[in-house]
């Protein structure tokens, strides 16, 4: 099917039992997790940092991000935050799909605020939920001068 303005192609992600995607335009590769270094003073859902392809890249947990529980990363999932790199620790990657936008919703004031905001909207293609994230809302921006 071929890209359209219609639809938004999504990387579909699990986290602690829970779907997330993300836009793949911004996604840059899966990987298996890779070593992490300790970044003092980060939030619980910075896991560190990872040498990524020769660059210093923190990693982020997006269920401990969201719901606050720590998981056990299977795949880590790279993605453009702005200029840099950030890369997501989850569970699994489902796979490729088409969101279309009629089926992509704005968040509920309950959640508008959630996770730094970085949940950028709902879904629910074929029925099954989805929590949109916003890669360039991640990380704090402060975090990124103790990266330079």
């Amino acid at each position: 099917m071929p890209p359209s303005t219609e639809a938004l192609d999504i990387l579909v992600l699990i986290v602690r039992e829970r779907t997330y995607a993300l836009p793949l335009a911004g996604v840059v590769e899966v990987m298996r997790p890779l070593p992490l270094r300790a970044l003092e003073g980060a939030p619980a859902y910075v896991l560190g940092i990872a040498t990524i392809r020769g660059q210093a890249v923190p990693v982020v947990d997006p269920g401990q991000l969201v719901a606050g529980t720590p998981g056990t990363p299977r795949r880590f999932v790279t993605v453009r935050s702005g200029q840099r790199l950030v890369a997501l620790a989850v569970e699994a990657v489902v796979g490729v799909r088409q969101l279309p936008r009629q089926a992509l919703a704005d968040l509920p004031g309950f959640l508008a605020n959630a996770a730094a905001g970085a949940l950028a909207g709902l879904g629910a293609p074929d029925g099954e939920v989805l929590a949109l994230l916003d890669a360039g809302k991640l990380l704090p921006t402060g975090l990124w001068g103790e990266l330079a």
